[in-house]
């Protein structure tokens, strides 16, 4: 009768453990919220570098590694970048959400594309191009 008796009380503790830990432990995200990620880094980097100047920059954002596992966000993700690194060609953004105290680097690559002159024939010094 007492083993009876033993063998309910752990199993209505064990029970009670594994519903305790799955209620309060943190949901990871699915894998949309890596791409909605990345998408919103594409969107402010291409905001960030292409601020009507002259030239045009396209925007890569390297992908995210599976192992990593993004947390759900109670509010947007807010970007920050350093204006030193804007001028390099790999720029790592940082992405965080203040809800949960989270955050993570992002690589992006960007290139810059602007138009140039190229001269078909050779030129002397002096000489008027049009």
């Amino acid at each position: 009768m007492k083993k009876l008796y033993y063998y309910r009380l752990i199993a209505t503790l064990t029970l009670n453990i594994f519903i305790f830990n799955g209620a309060y432990a943190a949901e990871p995200a699915d894998k949309s919220s890596k791409e909605n990620l990345i998408a919103a880094t594409k969107t402010f980097m291409s905001d960030k570098l292409n601020n009507g100047q002259m030239h045009e920059t396209t925007v890569e954002v390297m992908p995210i590694d599976d192992r990593i596992v993004i947390p759900r966000c109670g509010s947007e993700f807010e970007f920050s970048v350093k204006e030193e690194s804007l001028g390099q060609s790999n720029i790592a953004v940082k992405a965080e959400c203040q809800t949960n105290n989270w955050y993570m680097f992002v690589i992006v690559k960007a290139i810059e594309i602007q138009p140039v002159v190229v001269l078909t024939n050779a030129v002397s010094p002096g000489d008027l191009i049009d």
